[in-house]
């Protein structure tokens, strides 16, 4: 975690949760208000943002005994003139997708491998009471990409082969074999053209 002069705060290598990038209207979110629950990596840090007076919530546990991790409630705001850079990163390709307010609900549905998140405090009080209240200024999105492409990554793209059904003229590369020795594995071919 970063402390910048303007008091915003960096957290890198951490998750998502209760993401609402597109401001859907649900049980707990009015619509158009675009949030989402940023998981704090470690006790000490979810402290110093309390001291600052950040509203840190807890992930219930099964466990009475046992304390949920600790989260921040992270506003999305694209009112002002300071929008926010939210970009999806994908490692095998080592791309990067900066997105709009219109295409910022992408980031809703996209797996999540880690993310780095910078927010700033805005002071707030109403009616006597105050709080500060936590708005994204940038955050990069490491997408959890599928084990088998990333692996093959690397491998370039191909038309498909042609496959032959049976003997043709037409199929140069077609090789007809007959088994020769069916009680012997692996099983010997006699080729021929």
């Amino acid at each position: 975690m970063s402390f910048f002069k303007n008091e915003s705060v960096t957290i890198e290598g951490t998750n998502l949760i209760f993401r609402n990038f597109e401001g859907k209207e649900g049980v707990f979110n009015a619509p158009g208000v675009r949030s989402f629950g940023l998981i704090i990596p470690d006790e000490e840090v979810a402290e110093t943002l309390v001291q600052r007076g950040y509203k840190v919530k807890r992930l219930k546990t099964d466990d009475p005994d046992v304390l949920g991790r600790p989260w921040l409630p992270i506003s999305v705001s694209y009112k002002g003139k300071n929008h926010p850079q939210i970009v999806l990163l994908t490692r095998s390709s080592k791309k990067r997708t900066v997105l709009s307010e219109e295409t910022c609900q992408m980031a809703d549905w996209v797996n999540i491998a880690e993310a780095d998140v910078t927010f700033r405090p805005y002071d707030w009080t109403v009616r006597g009471e105050s709080g500060t209240k936590a708005y994204l200024v940038t955050i990069y999105i490491i997408v959890e990409e599928n084990y088998l492409e990333l692996k093959y990554s690397d491998w370039e793209n191909q038309e498909p082969l042609a496959i032959a059904a049976g003997p043709s003229d037409e199929y140069d590369d077609y090789i007809d074999g007959d088994i020769v020795d069916e009680d012997e594995p692996p099983f010997a071919i006699g080729a021929r053209r």
